[in-house]
């Protein structure tokens, strides 16, 4: 790997990026006693179960890729030997004395040697990129990760969601700005078009899981609801009232249990938010 080093990080990249420098800082603190059901429940609850997938694909020890790590999940850097990488140097700073190894670069040209990973993760990240660049970012993955290894990408697609729908078809403009421009979500694609990904850049998709199906959402939807007028605006308040504070978490596990029981009848194309392990054909 070659480039100048800023502190404990390696950064390859000329400048700050203008839109996600110091944006995403967000870190894991949590860490499991160990990997029992009620150990890691909170992770089932908070974090859609992605942080459980992991853990149950790799073996402690194993060399993983976080793309788009932000401040990185403490739980990750004592089970295994983690690259994180990020455009944001501030992020990368603050996990650099946590992971193996801290890299400011694209995750279109990641600056690893061949089938060097046992597998690549990313949270909220693959909405970020255009269908282009997420062809890119698959084919980075496939080249450095060894035969077999796999990866898991938890992101948000195309939703018809009712709830959500109701609310783009009262103000389109206002959901592109809230949803789409404000998050930098220029990726935001429906299930099948996100699998065609997978399978053209040579993944075996091996499991799937989706999220946020039912009329109950994650408070980060009920706030920009939130900021519709009329009724409309009243009813996104509601709900970012009882998805706050005291609410939180108990609103939290309403929704993960709502996506295993109602969630799993409605069509897919409800969904939020999935989750795609694949697997390097």
């Amino acid at each position: 790997m070659r480039g100048r080093i800023d502190g404990a990080v390696y950064d390859l990249l000329v400048g700050d990026d203008i839109f996600y420098e110091g944006k995403y800082d967000n870190r894991t603190k949590y860490v499991p006693r160990n990997d029992g059901f009620l150990a890691t429940l909170p992770f089932r609850i908070v974090q859609q179960s992605y942080p459980n997938t992991i853990a149950q694909l790799f073996a402690p020890g194993s060399i993983l890729l976080d793309i788009g790590s932000a401040g990185g999940s403490d739980w990750f850097a004592k089970r295994y030997r983690m690259i994180g990488l990020d455009v944001s140097r501030h992020s990368l700073r603050s996990l650099s004395d946590r992971y193996a190894m801290a890299v400011r670069a694209s995750a279109i040209q990641v600056p690893l040697m061949d089938e060097t990973c046992d597998g690549a993760v990313s949270s909220c990240v693959f909405e970020h990129f255009t269908p282009v660049d997420k062809a890119r970012i698959l084919a980075e993955c496939r080249r450095i990760l060894r035969p077999g290894g796999k990866l898991v990408f938890f992101y948000d697609i195309a939703t018809q969601n009712p709830v959500i729908a109701r609310y783009r078809a009262a103000d389109a403009e206002r959901y592109k700005a809230l949803f789409l421009d404000g998050d930098g979500h220029v990726g935001y694609e429906d299930v099948d078009s996100n699998r065609a990904h997978f399978d053209a850049a040579g993944f075996e998709i091996v499991a799937e899981s989706f999220h946020e199906s039912t009329p109950l959402l994650s408070n980060s939807v009920w706030q920009k609801l939130a900021e519709w007028p009329d009724g409309l605006g009243r009813a996104g308040r509601w709900g970012k009232t009882l998805t706050s504070g005291f609410m939180r978490l108990p609103a939290l596990a309403m929704t993960v249990v709502s996506d295993a029981t109602l969630g799993a009848v409605l069509p897919k194309s409800y969904a939020r938010c999935m989750t795609t392990v694949a697997r390097k054909r």
